[in-house]
C-alpha cells in the first residue's frame, strides 16, 4: 500500500477508539472500579501509549507507509512490556500503598 493518506485515515479512527478507551479508565478510576494502583497506572500508561504510536505513524506515513504500518506492532508490544513491569512492581512488599 503506498497510499499515506488511507493510511492515516486507518490511524486516525484507531486514534479516536484509543481516546475512548481512555475516557472509560477515567471514568471508571473516578468511581472507584480499578483493582489496584498498580494496575490503574498500566492502564494509563496503555492508553496513553496507543496515541502516542499512531500520532506518529501518520506522520510517519507521508515517509514511509510500509513503516508507519509497522510501528501499529508497537501497540501490541509495549503494552504488553508494560503490564509485565507492572505485575513485577506490584508483587513488591508496599507497592499499592500510597507515601504520604
Amino acid at each position: 500500500m503506498s497510499n499515506p493518506l488511507a493510511v492515516d485515515n486507518f490511524a486516525l479512527n484507531l486514534l479516536i477508539a484509543s481516546l475512548a478507551t481512555q475516557a472509560m479508565i477515567i471514568i471508571g478510576r473516578r468511581r472507584g472500579l480499578v483493582v489496584s494502583q498498580a494496575k490503574a497506572r498500566a492502564a494509563r500508561i496503555s492508553a496513553a501509549i496507543v496515541p502516542i504510536v499512531l500520532a506518529a505513524s501518520i506522520g510517519l506515513s507521508w515517509w514511509s507507509t510500509a513503516a508507519a504500518m509497522f510501528s501499529w506492532i508497537l501497540i501490541a508490544v509495549v503494552p504488553a512490556v508494560i503490564n509485565q513491569w507492572s505485575a513485577r512492581s506490584s508483587r513488591r512488599p508496599g507497592a499499592d500503598q500510597v507515601a504520604g
